[in-house]
């Protein structure tokens, strides 16, 4: 097709992505966007088609990374296409039954490839966090990769960026794109009931995310894209249209999940951040994991934990009230650093310094930068108000999360009363981003939360 340039939102419903790839593309919002993918291939027997994918790009020494449930359901016949065209395939298989993205899961990948020959092509076979880690060390060594997915569990296939859990803190680092991604719609409908689930839920968030990042244009003047609101919110209403179809494993429906999650993954990429994809509702699910990390457990899928956080969210964005409250005594009470430090301790405990860190340089903590926004607020509250017409109401999303075994309380994810608030109060703090949980503290109503 021809693309209409420069992007804007009412072309967005006839935006291909896939006509899109390996162009620059100006866009309304004053940015060009562009992406490193090249391929998007989504196919029976889609490991066949890797070697041409490797010859044409001139890789000769590619080499594996993949799980043992990964490999199994994938990657041998990965392995096998490439050693059958003449390459020499090596791989590395973490044996974790539950892989978690931090320091020890990268020290152990780091150290085999050290071990292997020449490396000039990264490959993931896997999701999520086999995704994550392979960009990230993919783009510390300045190489090409690509993912062959095995779930449509999450919207970060073609993301630039890699949470990690560094410091045992869940952090976001730059890394490197995929060159291509590649799937079998089988394989992809074959996934455990709870990847689907995660999947899902993870494309629901985004109502909350793109109600945030509104709310950050209005209240900071961040850069803000009308085209990949568009083109997120249009995805996302596919996915809450067809997820009965998922859930009965249909391969159309499916398959158009995981273009979904693509193509939010594009977004973020589009943007240079994941801004388009991530808001409150993301905070307060990186916050569980971290906390349940630190109790010695594991934590659900990132997509349960996000939907659960949209629930969450949603109530809020309900419960602004028509008229704007009183900024007077907001700064006092928000700009108390002390507390504010002492909290940090014992809420995070080990994971505190990198949070502290953080504060240092986010904007949200500068006093002069909050007049500014308390003004933003009070001249634009109007306009911040009828943002909450853009989320659905708690109620809404619940009916939609039981046709697919969505989570609709904390404990199904494992979440304690505690917890749960302590989330709602603490986990702003993750992120240097503006939220309806900024909102909420900036309006010295963060005491509201806190009696939930």
């Amino acid at each position: 097709m021809s693309l209409k340039l420069p992007l804007d939102a009412a072309g967005a419903a006839d935006f291909h992505f896939q006509d899109a790839l390996g162009q620059e593309l100006p866009c309304s919002c004053g940015r060009v966007h562009r992406t490193q993918l090249e391929a998007f291939i989504i196919s029976a027997k889609v490991a066949d088609r890797l070697p041409d994918l490797l010859r044409r790009w001139g890789c000769r020494h590619p080499y594996l990374v993949m799980d043992r449930n990964t490999e199994r359901v994938q990657g041998a016949d990965v392995r096998a296409a490439l050693r059958a065209a003449g390459f020499p395939a090596q791989d590395f298989i973490f044996p974790d039954p539950e892989l978690v993205p931090d320091e020890s899961a990268l020290k152990r990948l780091e150290a085999a490839t050290r071990r292997a020959e020449a490396i000039d092509f990264w490959i993931a076979v896997g999701s999520g966090t086999l995704n994550d880690l392979v960009r990230y060390v993919a783009h510390r060594r300045s190489q090409p990769y690509l993912v062959v997915a095995t779930a449509p569990s999450m919207d970060g296939y073609a993301s630039g960026a890699s949470p990690l859990i560094i410091d045992r803190m869940k952090q976001t680092f730059p890394a490197q794109s995929p060159r291509a991604i590649l799937a079998d719609p089988e394989v992809l409908a074959a996934a455990p009931e709870r990847l689907l689930a995660a999947g899902v839920g993870d494309v629901l968030g985004k109502y909350s995310a793109l109600a945030d990042w509104e709310l950050g244009r209005i209240v900071t003047g961040e850069s803000y894209c009308p085209f990949l609101v568009a083109r997120v919110a249009r995805s996302r209403d596919s996915v809450l249209a067809l997820r009965r179809a998922i859930f009965r494993r249909e391969l159309a429906a499916v398959t158009e999940l995981f273009y979904a999650l693509v193509e939010v993954g594009i977004a973020m990429d589009y943007q240079g951040s994941s801004r388009p994809a991530s808001g409150a509702e993301h905070h307060l699910a990186h916050f569980w994991e971290m906390q349940q990390l630190l109790d010695g457990c594991h934590a659900p899928p990132h997509g349960i934990q996000v939907a659960y956080g949209a629930l969450l969210t949603a109530e809020l964005w309900r419960a602004l009230p028509a008229i704007c409250p009183t900024t007077e005594g907001a700064l006092t009470h928000a700009g108390d650093r002390p507390s504010w430090e002492q909290g940090i301790r014992r809420i995070y405990g080990p994971a505190a310094p990198p949070v502290l860190a953080l504060a240092d340089t986010d904007p949200v903590h500068n006093p002069a930068l909050r007049r500014d926004r308390l003004a933003a607020i009070r001249a634009n509250w109007p306009q911040i108000y009828a943002l909450r017409e853009q989320v659905p109401l708690r109620a809404e999303l619940e009916a939609a999360y039981r046709d697919v075994g969505l989570p609709l309380d904390a404990a199904s994810i494992r979440v304690s009363p505690g917890r749960e608030r302590d989330g709602l109060l603490w986990a702003r703090d993750l992120r240097s981003r503006y939220t309806i949980f900024r909102l909420y503290e900036d309006l010295g109503l963060s005491t509201i939360l806190g009696e939930r």
